[in-house]
């Protein structure tokens, strides 16, 4: 369901953001990684399951529920190599991009502060990009009720 406000004419999704947190250093994962990758990435740039890396699933599971025009990723600037490629596509401006990790809660505040710049309007749902979903389509739906 849409709202619209009759002064503006936006409606509701015209302010609603997506972050996709991708800067976990993935430890606890890594001797699975290293056998499929053949290095030390984090699980967020390995294809797990398929041949998509769970990166590019969130990716494509998130565009379904926010415009991928609203969608920002955070990244750790140490893991450039694996992620350089699969973000290309992307304007700068929405990847955020942090000199090394320091857990969820700063990747939070971080683009919490991006998106107020954005948008002070902006209503933020966060998806971690390490994580498999066999029903995008129940996902999404659920997005959407929250």
């Amino acid at each position: 369901m849409q709202t619209v406000s009759s002064r503006t004419g936006t409606s509701q999704r015209d302010h609603q953001w997506g972050v996709i947190l991708a800067g976990g250093d993935g430890k606890r994962l890594l001797p699975l990684t290293r056998r499929i990758a053949g290095d030390d990435r984090p699980k967020q740039f390995c294809a797990v399951v398929g041949d998509a890396t769970l990166l590019q699933q969130t990716r494509s599971r998130v565009s379904k529920a926010v415009d991928p025009g609203q969608t920002l990723l955070v990244m750790n600037r140490i893991h450039e190599r694996f992620y350089r490629d699969e973000v290309a596509d992307l304007p700068l401006s929405h990847l955020l991009l942090q000199p090394q990790n320091r857990g969820t809660a700063a990747a939070i505040l971080y683009s919490l502060m991006r998106v107020q710049e954005l948008d002070s309007k902006g209503l933020v749902a966060f998806f971690p990009s390490d994580h498999h979903f066999m029903n995008d389509e129940a996902f999404v739906d659920q997005i959407g009720l929250a």
